[in-house]
């Protein structure tokens, strides 16, 4: 069967700070994607969301853009972790984030495997809005406590279903222990929910 074209909104049209409005823009972006038009208000107002969406939907942006929306108006409730399977993943969520911020004050760090441990505990001396990493890094610089995540609002698990199937469950659960009780989780894609009912 044919599928229904899905009608969505202009950024345009979507409640967004003006400054992240202009990135958004500049960037090319016109029209939201499907995830990123039924996503938006849901994350905007601190619900917990489990969502799938193929490669080249918006995925990243789905997360991303409403996560720095609330960054920009309200920064001491939206700190925010995002795991990730692997390091190439690490990198391509930091480089769209690093450009819809330019200029903005937005601070983010990117902890993986395979680089300096001296380093990533000099970036956890600054502040920092959005990490990003690969959960053993990210329980490794805890176990350190280097990284505390007491204050941090929002985790997202991106490719939930790659991190079970590299053996990573424990360490991520591990981390979830670690937030604060209260905290808004934004899992891809819905496979989690099978995986964790089973």
């Amino acid at each position: 069967e044919e599928r229904a074209e899905v009608v969505t909104r202009s950024f345009a049209e979507m409640e967004i700070h003006p400054e992240l409005q202009s990135r958004i823009e500049r960037k090319g972006y016109v029209n939201s994607t499907e995830i990123q038009d039924k996503t938006f208000e849901i994350i905007m107002d601190g619900h917990s969301v489990m969502g799938i969406a193929n490669t080249g939907t918006g995925k990243t942006g789905a997360f991303l853009i409403p996560i720095l929306n609330k960054i920009l108006s309200e920064k001491k409730s939206a700190k925010t972790i995002i795991l990730v399977p692997t390091r190439e993943l690490a990198e391509q969520v930091e480089q769209e984030l690093k450009s819809l911020t330019k200029g903005l004050k937005v601070f983010s760090s990117v902890f993986i495997g395979g680089t300096s441990v001296r380093k990533d505990l000099d970036k956890l001396r600054r502040p920092n809005d959005v990490v990003i990493g690969t959960p053993g890094r990210i329980n490794d610089l805890i176990d350190r406590r280097a990284l505390k995540l007491f204050d941090f609002s929002k985790i997202v698990l991106d490719e939930f279903d790659t991190m079970l199937d590299m053996g990573f469950f424990r360490d991520v659960k591990k981390i979830v222990a670690a937030l604060p009780k209260k905290k808004q989780s934004l899992f891809s894609p819905l496979l989690l929910l099978l995986r964790l009912k089973n």
